[in-house]
């Protein structure tokens, strides 16, 4: 019989010799996210107004008075799609923060899809939604300091949350779903998973509200009382730092405890083979 990888311990999760995601996680993660609701929309030129209208319902009067119909998407009906883009940021509402549901005991898959549905998602879309914002008003004050801060300062932001929701979309909440299949399995013929996914799932979480919290301040100091875009910036901004605390919370008080606990057992029912 081969020889397993030898388990050792951080912070007092069993680990495995690293490895890549495995083909298997990624297709039941793929199916997963895809049953019941609409994969890809991400605030983008490239979106139909179905889209639009599924994530921000109050885009529905817009897009009928501009005469933004079903059938295309933003860059098919107009060649000049930046300011049907720019409209559609601004009549945007962020998303209200998710508080209410009670997850302490949901299942590992419940709270994957939780977090899908009401976090990773709805982030990815004011993401680039508020992106549009605060380039539209960084080009309109170039000579505005803390205003070129904040566009710097977002962009750089943007793209490691995106990177974050896609690692763990790709990597932590695969090995969770694993983890709850193993947990209702009769009998484990495979090894434990890895917790190191978990763990970089927490790690990347550090500073990223207050990140948000001295971005917003930034605009606040630029003192553009008369911009009503630089007053949509900053509901934005403190928005998404409320909803991504609950988020964070979620995943490092709940998903997280729970992954290592299933990982502590399965590693149990594993136990290194002496030579």
């Amino acid at each position: 019989m081969a020889e397993r990888a030898p388990v050792t311990r951080q912070h007092g999760a069993p680990l495995v010799a690293l490895r890549c995601p495995q083909p298997d996680r990624l297709t039941a993660f793929t199916a997963r996210q895809a049953e019941g609701r609409r994969i890809g929309f991400a605030f983008s030129e490239r979106d139909k107004r179905a889209d639009f209208v599924a994530a921000y319902p109050e885009l529905d009067a817009l897009c009928e008075r501009i005469g933004f119909g079903w059938d295309h998407t933003v860059a098919d009906w107009n060649c000049d799609s930046g300011w049907v883009m720019l409209e559609l940021a601004r009549a945007a509402q962020s998303p209200p923060t998710r508080t209410e549901e009670d997850l302490a005991s949901a299942s590992l898959g419940e709270l994957v899809d939780h977090l899908l549905r009401c976090h990773h998602q709805p982030l990815r879309c004011e993401l680039n939604r508020v992106s549009l914002l605060i380039r539209h008003l960084a080009r309109a004050h170039q000579h505005q300091r803390d205003i070129q801060a904040l566009a710097s300062g977002f962009a750089l932001l943007r793209d490691s949350l995106l990177v974050h929701l896609l690692q763990e979309e790709m990597d932590a909440f695969p090995l969770c779903l694993e983890l709850e299949a193993l947990k209702l399995a009769t009998t484990r013929t495979i090894e434990a998973p890895l917790a190191e996914p978990l763990h970089f799932m927490a790690a990347g979480h550090l500073e990223t509200g207050d990140d948000l919290d001295r971005l917003g301040q930034l605009a606040l100091r630029a003192g553009l009382t008369n911009d009503p875009d630089a007053g949509l910036v900053i509901r934005a901004l403190s928005a998404m730092e409320q909803d991504l605390r609950v988020h964070t919370t979620i995943e490092n008080e709940i998903l997280l405890p729970a992954g290592l606990f299933a990982c502590e057992l399965l590693a149990r029912h594993h136990p290194p083979q002496r030579p």
